[in-house]
């Protein structure tokens, strides 16, 4: 058990590490003097790769739409309206060509917002290298790391009575069988699934 907290340690460690390095690389495209990165150059060499909206985290929460239960009362709780937003969170990824061989990959999450969960803002970093080892063989690496972009869900105050009073609960565990302050350990905070990636690719022509 100890080994397994000393690799989960280590891999956090270098994960930390490397955005660093990513974002200290990007702070040196931008701004060193010398390179392509000039205002005018910079938007001459920059292409649009990706644009999506809706989709990752997004998609993952409106799937609690669904849900629902009947209070005491007899009355429905639907979450539909908790977990709705008029606005999608849109990311957009750009390249801007640095020299043949390398090219900084950058971009921005709008964030979304519902009545019980936020995904923050967000940006992207990152690079992308490739280079002709030999004729007809070419290696090509990227990375990228977003900043930002976190799902947190929020609370619900609910009214148990005389018995529990008004407590915080899980929205969508109001009327499970847990404690009220149980039910706050499942509210999700989950980062992006492609908060850190990493690619390497080869490429052989015949």
């Amino acid at each position: 058990m100890k080994e397994k907290y000393q690799v989960l340690y280590c891999a956090k460690q270098t994960a930390t590490r490397l955005r660093g390095t990513l974002f200290g690389l990007a702070i040196c495209l931008f701004g060193c003097p010398g390179t392509m990165a000039t205002a005018q150059s910079f938007t001459e060499n920059s292409y649009l790769v990706d644009i999506r909206a809706g989709k990752g985290l997004s998609q993952s929460i409106r799937q609690f739409r669904r849900g629902g239960y009947e209070l005491s009362n007899g009355s429905y709780v639907s979450f539909s309206r908790w977990y709705k937003s008029n606005w999608r969170n849109l990311r957009v990824t750009m390249m801007t060509q640095m020299s043949k061989e390398l090219g900084l990959l950058w971009g921005f999450g709008t964030g979304e917002f519902g009545e019980k969960y936020t995904i923050d803002p967000s940006i992207k970093l990152g690079f992308i290298w490739q280079s002709e080892v030999k004729e007809n063989f070419r290696l090509s690496l990227s990375a990228t790391t977003i900043i930002g972009g976190k799902l947190r869900e929020k609370p619900c105050l609910a009214n148990y009575g005389a018995v529990g009073g008004i407590q915080k609960v899980n929205c969508r565990l109001a009327a499970s069988f847990m404690a009220p302050s149980e039910t706050l350990n499942y509210l999700i905070k989950e980062p992006p699934a492609d908060q850190l990636v990493l690619r390497m690719g080869v490429v052989f022509s015949f």
